[in-house]
């Protein structure tokens, strides 16, 4: 998903599962919209989690608004 596309469905502090480094799945909020990186992979800033995560690990726990 395009960073663009996720920050029209979700808000900042929308709940999420995200599958960390380990491979364990933890659940917390966002805490930044998505952003590109110069190479195009999309990214966001989570709750209790330092630096950007990928969007291809973050999912969304609820209905979009």
């Amino acid at each position: 998903m395009k960073a663009s596309e996720w920050n029209e469905w979700y808000e900042i502090g929308y709940p999420v599962l995200v599958k960390k480094d380990d491979g364990s799945v933890v659940q917390t909020k966002t805490r930044s919209e998505a952003w590109e990186l110069g190479h195009g992979q999309a990214v966001i800033k989570l709750e209790g989690i330092s630096g950007g995560y990928s969007l291809d690990r973050v999912q969304a726990m609820e209905t979009h608004k």
